[in-house]
């Protein structure tokens, strides 16, 4: 029904209601943006939420398509954006990691009664769960970085990052208390 028609014109079709238009859309896209995906990123979960993300963005923001515009292009953007988005959102969550590491070591510092207070690390390790507990293990005893923990633990670098960040959170909570 649609084949003929130009990747713009389908888009002008689908921003004026025609649903059927997105589908051919789809069909000529989804293996070129998923493959650009991967090029970026290579945690199957992060990146099938990206690409659903991707489509999703186009459908919500089709009223913004300008005529005449190239679809690719448009839709690479918006992949490119959702993508950088993504990437932010680790980057943050990294800053907030070692914000909470740096900042509990130099309070630890300015007082050595906090110390004894605060534990060693094998008393932290027992007030979450285990997996976290193994995550924080591997990066404050053992030294490694995201993806050496993401391969002892059989799991992906950003896993390990919220591993560690959830349990930074779970242990800043109780040392607050």
């Amino acid at each position: 029904m649609f084949e003929s028609d130009s990747d713009e014109r389908l888009m002008e079709l689908y921003r004026a209601g025609e649903e059927h238009a997105f589908d051919e859309l789809f069909e000529r896209y989804r293996n070129r943006v998923f493959g650009y995906i991967h090029q970026h990123i290579r945690d199957p979960k992060a990146a099938d939420d990206i690409f659903q993300t991707t489509f999703l963005k186009l459908h919500s923001s089709r009223a913004k398509y300008e005529t005449g515009r190239s679809f690719g292009a448009w839709i690479f953007t918006i992949c490119r954006n959702v993508i950088m988005d993504h990437l932010r959102h680790i980057s943050r969550n990294m800053e907030d990691v070692n914000e909470a590491v740096i900042g509990r070591a130099e309070s630890l510092a300015e007082s050595p009664e906090k110390i004894s207070e605060a534990g060693t690390m094998s008393q932290w390790i027992q007030k979450v769960p285990v997996n976290q507990g193994e995550a924080l293990r591997l990066r404050y005893e053992e030294d490694l970085d995201f993806e050496g923990i993401a391969r002892r633990l059989s799991t992906t670098q950003e896993n390990a990052r919220q591993l560690i960040s959830r349990a930074l959170r779970t242990l800043r909570k109780r040392v607050n208390k």
